[in-house]
């Protein structure tokens, strides 16, 4: 198996509330046993980015016997401003009910929906993670938040890519979200990366009618993300990617390592680290206006052989020595 190597850069108004928490003995001079985390998560609880990242999270919080309640949001697959208004509202009368000694929101819509309304200079401190790019679009920071900014790979995907890929236009894929939209503007602003084409899907069999037009017209196709899409079969589209391919793919999460060539892909334990690891700072007696804010700066390289084999595709020693493989 090949080593790890991590990378520095710099409605349905169904609730599902899950309480997680658990004490446990902590052999630290500051005891935070008993205390209370709300983790507010954006998305649904088979969000797979966001699964490694919680689950990392709350074994930090409860190692240090603090107590942990989860709220998804859900809004990957709620569409209608309203209706994610009115979860938001009631995330937000939740967390007032159980008063928790600290606030923890996952991804943009939570500091959009919740915190930036809700909580804004409150007496709740707020660590967030998983916003997209720049903080400043929530108004972050706060006198009462501090927070991890998520930047994403992509320039250099796109530069791994272009050295297998015969030409340089490029088409991007992904489910059709906010999130994902967004993203092509600040691929723009910020990236300096304009698409040939950015198609949006809504369901699994558009997807796969999508990936195979935009072969057919570029030179690379960027898979961004699959959130969103009904129906998204895993093991259905790896087979239909390994059957179809004819040209290099590259996506920068890793549940996509399937279906792509190359993959830039973020740590997704980073930001659930980041969060838990302040917040017992914090509950130790940091002040969060002396926390400044920071970036995601892990990442990893994923080589799918078997795809790149089929597009005939040898990659040189150095980039297979810094990597792991697909399916590892």
């Amino acid at each position: 198996m090949k080593k790890l190597i991590c990378y520095y850069i710099g409605i349905s108004l169904t609730l599902l509330i899950m309480g997680c928490g658990k004490k446990t003995e902590t052999a630290d001079t500051y005891d935070l046993k008993g205390k209370k985390a709300f983790i507010l998560d954006s998305y649904h609880a088979e969000h797979i980015p966001n699964i490694p990242s919680r689950s990392a999270a709350i074994q930090i919080l409860e190692k240090e016997g603090i107590i942990v309640t989860v709220f998804f949001m859900d809004t990957k697959n709620i569409k209608d401003e309203k209706a994610i208004k009115v979860i938001a509202k009631k995330s937000a009368e939740e967390i007032n009910r159980i008063k928790p000694d600290i606030l923890l929101p996952f991804d943009d819509a939570a500091s959009k929906y919740v915190v930036m309304p809700y909580f804004k200079d409150s007496a709740i401190p707020v660590v967030f993670n998983g916003v997209n790019w720049d903080a400043k679009q929530y108004g972050y920071p706060y006198k009462n938040a501090t927070g991890q900014v998520e930047i994403e790979m992509v320039a250099d995907l796109i530069t791994a890519m272009k050295q297998y890929s015969g030409g340089g236009k490029i088409a991007m894929l992904a489910g059709d979200t906010e999130t994902d939209r967004e993203s092509v503007d600040y691929y723009s602003k910020i990236l300096g990366i304009t698409f040939s084409e950015h198609v949006f899907v809504t369901d699994f069999v558009s997807w796969k009618q999508s990936f195979l037009k935009l072969q057919s017209e570029n030179d690379m196709l960027f898979i961004r993300n699959t959130a969103g899409i009904k129906n998204w079969n895993q093991a259905e589209a790896e087979n239909f990617v390994i059957k179809n391919i004819t040209k290099i793919t590259g996506s920068i999460f890793t549940h996509l390592e399937g279906v792509s060539v190359i993959n830039f892909a973020k740590d997704d334990r980073e930001s659930g680290e980041y969060s838990a690891l302040t917040a017992v700072k914090i509950l130790r007696g940091a002040k969060v206006s002396e926390i400044p804010l920071t970036r995601t700066r892990r990442a990893e390289i994923i080589l799918n052989m078997k795809l790149a084999k089929k597009l005939n595709i040898i990659f040189p020693m150095e980039l297979i020595e810094q990597a792991r493989f697909a399916g590892e």
